[in-house]
């Protein structure tokens, strides 16, 4: 597997299209987009790393 690091702020992810459709679907029912629901999610995984960012 290649690893990259780039000092921009992109992630970029391959997933089926089937999948991303649906993910997009329940979390737009929400009222969040996809970058919303990411950063919530990383934060409550990686607490430490939101510390000084808030």
């Amino acid at each position: 597997m290649k690893k990259m690091k780039s000092e921009s702020g992109r992630i970029v992810l391959e997933i089926d299209p089937k999948l991303k459709k649906g993910m997009y679907k329940k979390i737009n029912r929400d009222g969040k987009t996809m970058k919303d629901w990411f950063l919530q999610k990383a934060e409550e995984e990686f607490p430490e790393l939101f510390k000084n960012l808030n």
